[in-house]
């Protein structure tokens, strides 16, 4: 926390408690474990991992915020999704009401058991999980063709395709429910500019492949798509996001962007769907 004295928490520390949250001011230092740069490495294609850059560590003496929850309750083995979604709820609302230096910066999160101190690493994705770049020079001339025709596009339109991609690069290095939102915005952005009405995504979509409105729009399931984004923004819904919707969704964005852009259409979209292991009605947890 910043801006925050020892001379205004005098009473420190001072305790917030919620449903399954617990909230601690405290002015002083925090012991921690310290796994920042614990970062796998690929060699050989395999990962490895180097715990040597694990290490205990105190803060500085300052104001701190600790956010604490139950993990394993009764023996039974926490969620850590779970666990992540409650104190994030609460920190968003301690924020709201008293500003971004009440939560700051993030510092660590640990998880204390039996007096031991131990963590949950950062999510690692395996780059073997993705396809190899093309770095030829005839994909490399297709990409230089995509860059001028955006830069030929008229001011408004090359601004929306523009903040699109900004959309699309998040959401690659993201995760989850939050990767899932930044698709679709990045989708809505570039191809609806009625974002409640899908009809012009479908319409591109029925033109890469040559089908009609209908069969475009039933198999590519964007309006259950479009359900599922409701659901999640305004139903409330707390729904786990499966890696290979999110798959499927930088599929849909590459395709939509190709055709909006006039090139052709690699139908990478269609790929995945046939896929013998990709489940969309189980993604989008329809029962």
């Amino acid at each position: 926390m910043y801006e925050i004295s020892k001379e205004d928490i005098r009473d420190y520390p001072k305790i917030l408690d919620f449903e399954n949250v617990r909230a601690i001011i405290l002015f002083g230092e925090v012991s921690y474990l310290n796994y920042s740069d614990f970062i796998p490495q690929i060699i050989n294609s395999r990962i490895h991992f180097d715990k040597s850059k694990i290490r205990k560590e105190k803060t500085p003496i300052g104001t701190y915020l600790l956010v604490l929850t139950p993990f394993d309750i009764d023996g039974k083995e926490g969620n850590v999704n779970q666990t992540k979604i409650e104190i994030s709820i609460v920190a968003g609302l301690l924020g709201s009401f008293n500003g971004r230096n009440m939560i700051f910066e993030k510092i660590f999160e640990n998880i204390y058991k039996g007096g031991q101190i131990s963590f949950y690493s950062h999510v690692f994705e395996n780059p073997s999980w993705f396809a190899k770049p093309d770095i030829s020079n005839s994909r490399l001339e297709i990409i230089s063709k995509a860059n001028k025709t955006i830069s030929s596009l008229p001011e408004h339109e090359r601004n929306r395709v523009c903040l699109s991609l900004r959309w699309f690069e998040q959401a690659l290095f993201d995760n989850g429910v939050n990767a899932f939102l930044k698709y679709w915005i990045a989708l809505e952005t570039i191809s609806m500019p009625n974002t409640t009405n899908i009809q012009p995504l479908v319409e591109i979509l029925s033109r890469a492949y040559n089908l009609s409105y209908e069969v475009a729009k039933e198999s590519f399931a964007i309006g259950k798509l479009f359900g599922l984004r409701a659901r999640i923004v305004h139903g409330g819904h707390i729904i786990s996001i499966h890696a290979q919707l999110i798959r499927y969704m930088e599929a849909l964005y590459s395709d939509i962007l190709q055709t909006h852009l006039g090139l052709s259409c690699e139908q990478r979209a269609m790929n995945i769907l046939k896929g013998a292991d990709f489940r969309i009605r189980e993604y989008l947890h329809e029962h």
